[in-house]
């Protein structure tokens, strides 16, 4: 079982504004993006408000969605694909930050020309 199997995503759509703001009202968003767990009932159980560069953030929150999910026969299966994104994670923040050095050095390269 994938991850995602796991863990099905909701995509709200937020430039219907009407709808926008019954989702804020029935979920109590405080902010965009948000990243919600919600329970089979559509209670919230957990949140991330905002967005943030930090990788770790939303692997933490993978992880605790991944435990809050009742246990399956997919168990190693769905332990494994949070190792396998954390790694992504990490090695996408690397190469992030890799590439905003290069090209802060060349922008400021050009200003002292």
């Amino acid at each position: 079982m994938k991850l995602s199997e796991k863990l099905p995503r909701v995509l709200v759509d937020c430039t219907d504004r009407g709808f926008f703001r019954e989702m804020t009202r029935k979920h109590r968003l405080q902010g965009l993006p948000t990243l919600a767990l919600l329970d089979a009932d559509g209670e919230k159980l957990d949140e991330v408000v905002g967005f943030s560069p930090d990788a770790a953030l939303y692997a933490a929150f993978l992880r605790r969605a991944a435990e809050t999910r009742p246990p399956s026969r997919a168990g190693d299966s769905a332990a494994r694909a949070l190792e396998r994104i954390d790694r992504l994670l990490r090695e996408s923040e690397a190469r992030l930050r890799e590439e905003i050095a290069r090209v802060l050095r060349a922008e400021l390269g050009r200003g002292r020309e």
